[in-house]
C-alpha cells in the first residue's frame, strides 16, 4: 500500500496482516514494493529496505486482521446502473 505506507500479508487474499505500517509519509508513496525470496519478505518503501523471515509472518497471522473482505456491492449496484442507463444506446450499434 501506498499510503499510509505499509506491508501487508495474506493466506487467502481476503484478510490481511500487517507487517509494517509507517504512516510518516504525508503523500503517496509509489516506491513500495516487496518480493518473496527464499524464506524471507524482502520490501523497500523508498527509504527503508525492509527484510522478514517466515517467525515475523507467523506473528502478523496471530493478530486481527487488518483489512477486512471487500465485497464491492456498491460497485456492482453502480455498475449494474451504468449498463441498464447505456443499454438503449448500446443495443443500437
Amino acid at each position: 500500500m501506498g499510503y499510509p505506507t505499509a506491508i501487508l500479508v495474506s493466506k487467502d487474499l481476503l484478510h490481511w496482516y500487517p507487517l509494517h505500517i509507517d504512516s510518516t509519509s504525508t503523500k503517496y508513496n509509489h516506491f513500495v514494493n516487496a518480493v518473496v525470496w527464499r524464506d524471507k519478505v524482502v520490501a523497500v518503501t523508498g527509504k527503508e529496505l525492509l527484510m522478514f523471515d517466515f517467525r515475523d509472518v507467523e506473528e502478523a497471522f496471530r493478530r486481527k486482521p487488518f483489512l477486512a473482505p471487500y465485497k464491492a456491492y456498491l460497485d456492482r449496484v453502480r455498475g449494474a446502473l451504468y449498463v441498464l442507463k447505456r443499454l438503449p444506446w448500446m443495443l443500437r450499434s
